[in-house]
C-alpha cells in the first residue's frame, strides 16, 4: 500500500530528532501488538513513587511504584481503552514516577489512528489531574470585579441600604450615614469618587475623616476572587477566611492545563520472541531504576574522554581502561557456532584470570561472547556505534554489571535516531577503535 492509497500515512511522515516518531512503513489503522510509553511533562515524578530493594525478589521489598491518585486514576484510564475501543486488548501497564509503559493488543483493524486512541487517554488523565489538583484549569483570570456588582466577598456582613444606594447615579444619601468599611470599599470601585465628599456639609464630625486616601479598617480586602477559579480545594473566600495568596500553585506542578510532554513513543512487535522481552522490560522497570539510584557514579555520563587519541563520550567505570590485560572480541558472521564457542571459552578463561574484554558487540557471535562474560562477572568494554540517547540507561542485561562496576560504555558518535547509511565505516572504526585501545599503554 503506498502513500496515496493510505491517507492515513501522513502521521509517519515527517523525521523527529527524538524517539516519538512513527514508523514510515507501518500502517497504523492495522493489527499489532504495541508498546506505548507516555511521559509526564517536564519528568516530574507525579505519579508515584519508588519503594523496596533492587536485590530483594519477593515479599514487600520487591521493586514496586506505590501510585498517587494521579498515577491510580491514570492506571484506570489506561485499562478503559478496552472498554471504549472492544477491538483493543490491554495487554500490560507498568505505572513509573514519571512516566508510563504499556502493551496494547490491536485484534482487529480499527477506524482511528492509533495516535487518536493515545490522545483519547491523554485527554481523560489531563482531565483526572485537573480534578485532583495536580494541574490547574486553564481558565481566564478577570482582571477586576465589575461595578455592577454588589460588593467584594470579604466586605463585612451588614446589608444596609448604603451599598445599593452607593451604585446609584445620585448618591446624596449615602454621604448622611455613619462611616462603614463596607460603603468605603464600593465607592472606591466607581468611576468618580469625588461627588460623595463634595456635599457632607450635615454630618458630623466623625464623619469627615473620610479623604481621598481613606486609610482601610476593618478586614483588608485582598484579591481573593481572581484566584479562587484556579485553585478547586478552595471555593470562594469569605469573611472569616483569609483570602489564598496570589501565585500559590505548587512549584512541582506542570504548566497551567497540561500533563504529558507532547507525542509518544511506540515500539511494534515484529519478532518472535519480542513479545516476552517488552512484557520482561516493563515489570523490570522499577528494579532497573533502583539500581541507577543505589549505584548513581555508575551510571552518570562522564563526559568527554580522550581513549586511544579518539575523542569519545562514556558512561560506567573508567578505571576499566587501567587494566593491564585487556582482549578484542571481534567474529565475523560466517563463523560457525563452534568456533563462537570455543572463542567465547577462550574470552571467559581470559577474564577469570583479570582480563578486560573490549568489544563493539556487532555480530551474532560478539554479542554471544560479550553476554556470557557479564553473566560469569567478567569486566567489559562495549563500544557503541549510534552514540548515547537522551535519558540513557544501558540494556537490562547490562544494567547490573554496570551497577557493581563491571561495565564500561564507550562511543565515539553523537547520538542519531535516524536509520544508518554509513554502517560499514562505523564498524570498521569501532573495531580499529577495540583494538587500539587493547594496545594501549
Amino acid at each position: 500500500m503506498n502513500q496515496k492509497d493510505n491517507p492515513h500515512k501522513a502521521w509517519a511522515q515527517g523525521r523527529k530528532v527524538s524517539m516519538k516518531r512513527r514508523c514510515d512503513e507501518h500502517d497504523y489503522l492495522d493489527c499489532g501488538i504495541y508498546m506505548i510509553t507516555l511521559t509526564v511533562e517536564g519528568r516530574q515524578p507525579l505519579l508515584g513513587t519508588l519503594a523496596g530493594h533492587a536485590d530483594a525478589t519477593e515479599g514487600p521489598d520487591v521493586p514496586h511504584v506505590v501510585l498517587s491518585p494521579l498515577g491510580e486514576r491514570v492506571r484506570e484510564c489506561w485499562f478503559d481503552i478496552s472498554q471504549h475501543y472492544p477491538q483493543i486488548e490491554v495487554m500490560r501497564l507498568c505505572v513509573m514516577p514519571d512516566h508510563v509503559h504499556g502493551v496494547l493488543f490491536v485484534h482487529e483493524r480499527t477506524q482511528r489512528h492509533l495516535g487518536h486512541i493515545i490522545n483519547s487517554f491523554k485527554t481523560g488523565t489531563r482531565k483526572a489531574a485537573r480534578e485532583l489538583g495536580v494541574i490547574a484549569a486553564a481558565l481566564p483570570q478577570p482582571t477586576q470585579p465589575t461595578a455592577t456588582t454588589a460588593a467584594p466577598g470579604p466586605t463585612p456582613a451588614a446589608p444596609s441600604p448604603t451599598t445599593t444606594a452607593a451604585a446609584l447615579p445620585q448618591p446624596t444619601q449615602p454621604t448622611a450615614t455613619p462611616a462603614a468599611p463596607g460603603p468605603a470599599t464600593a465607592a472606591a470601585a466607581l468611576p468618580q469618587p469625588t461627588q460623595p465628599t463634595a456635599t457632607p456639609t450635615p454630618p458630623s464630625p466623625t464623619t469627615a475623616a473620610p479623604s481621598p486616601t481613606p486609610t482601610p479598617q476593618g478586614p483588608t480586602t485582598a484579591p481573593p476572587v481572581r484566584y479562587a477559579a484556579a485553585m478547586p480545594q478552595q471555593k470562594a473566600a469569605t469573611p472569616q477566611q483569609h483570602p489564598p495568596l496570589p501565585q500559590q500553585k505548587p512549584s512541582s506542578h506542570p504548566a497551567v492545563g497540561t500533563l504529558w510532554e507532547p507525542g509518544y513513543n511506540d515500539r511494534i512487535l515484529r519478532q518472535r520472541g519480542q513479545l516476552h522481552r517488552m512484557l520482561a522490560y516493563l515489570d523490570d522497570n522499577p528494579r532497573r531504576l533502583l539500581l541507577k539510584r543505589e549505584h548513581p557514579a555508575f551510571f552518570s555520563r562522564l563526559g568527554t574522554l580522550t581513549v586511544a587519541g579518539v575523542e569519545v563520550q562514556a558512561m560506567g567505570n573508567a578505571a576499566l581502561l587501567q587494566c593491564p590485560t585487556r582482549l578484542q572480541v571481534q567474529c565475523s558472521r560466517h563463523l560457525y557456532p563452534w568456533d563462537i564457542a570455543q572463542q567465547q571459552q577462550r574470552f571467559l578463561d581470559a577474564g577469570r584470570r583479570g582480563a578486560v574484554i573490549v568489544s563493539p558487540c556487532i555480530s551474532p557471535g560478539e554479542r554471544q561472547i560479550a553476554t556470557a562474560c557479564m553473566s560469569a562477572g567478567v569486566p567489559l568494554i562495549v563500544l557503541l556505534v549510534k552514540g548515547f540517547p537522551p535519558f540513557f540507561k544501558p540494556q537490562p542485561q547490562y544494567l547490573r554489571a554496570c551497577a557493581e562496576g563491571r561495565l564500561l560504555l564507550l562511543s565515539p558518535y553523537p547520538w542519531q535516531n535516524a536509520k544508518l547509511t554509513d554502517m560499514r565505516k562505523r564498524c570498521l572504526r569501532l573495531n580499529a577503535l577495540a583494538a587500539a585501545i587493547c594496545q594501549q599503554s
